[in-house]
């Protein structure tokens, strides 16, 4: 029985291997880490301010150099102007006659004078304007001043020497001058006073006539005002 026992052959274990299941291989790739969306918004707005910067940048100073280099290019470019020059017989009117012409104010006017030369009228008078007065001596209403012509072949010597001082006290040496060409000799007459006028003779130089331009009233009130009539005086003949 033992025998038996031990005759009885122990089950056969079965010495194929067990297959194992197959890997089964991913079907995807491992997802990468994404730009989180607040980082990309703060690069643009970065990127931005920086474009924004450098334009204000350019602007500001480009801007300045183009306007004085334009400035600078209207300036080389302009004609200068020319610097006004002030003349004060600019507005005055003109008298004109066969043998002579001056300016004078356009608040002034010029008259014929009762003078008479070698049986001529020959003087005419400034005056103002409204002033009622036809006599060109001094004294009374009178023009201010008075341009006559003394005749020919006279000197200027001769004619400012002789002068009759009537009320004047004192007759000062001759004075030369050149005015709008013209020798012009001048002499002032005074009083005690001190009331003072003034007599210029010229002569022209065409036909040696000899002329004169005397202030009836006190020369230095009108100094200057006979000294501008003088510098427009022009001979026409």
């Amino acid at each position: 029985m033992e025998e038996d026992k031990n005759s009885n052959p122990s089950p056969v274990q079965s010495l194929t291997p067990e297959k194992s299941s197959p890997a089964v291989p991913p079907t995807s790739e491992t997802p990468k880490p994404k730009l989180k969306l607040p980082i990309l918004i703060g690069f643009v707005v970065l990127l931005l301010l920086i474009i924004s910067t450098a334009s204000a940048t350019y602007l500001f100073v480009s801007k300045p150099k183009n306007a004085v280099i334009q400035k600078q290019t209207v300036e080389i470019s302009s004609p200068a102007s020319p610097t006004p020059i002030d003349n004060p017989t600019g507005d005055w009117k003109t008298y004109v006659s066969n043998e002579l012409s001056f300016k004078y104010p356009s608040d002034m006017e010029v008259f014929p004078c009762e003078a008479m030369v070698d049986g001529k009228i020959v003087s005419v008078g400034i005056k103002k304007i409204g002033d009622k007065t036809t006599y060109c001596g001094i004294g009374g209403l009178q023009a201010i001043f008075t341009i006559s012509t003394y005749g020919e072949n006279k000197t200027i010597e001769d004619y400012l020497t002789k002068l009759p001082l009537g009320t004047y006290q004192t007759i000062s040496p001759i004075q030369y001058r050149e005015i709008s060409g013209f020798k012009l000799g001048i002499t002032t007459l005074s009083t005690e006073g001190g009331f003072s006028t003034q007599t210029h003779a010229l002569i022209n130089p065409v036909d040696s006539k000899l002329y004169y331009i005397r202030s009836n009233s006190d020369w230095k009130t009108n100094e200057i005002l006979l000294e501008q009539i003088l510098s427009t005086f022009k001979f026409t003949n």
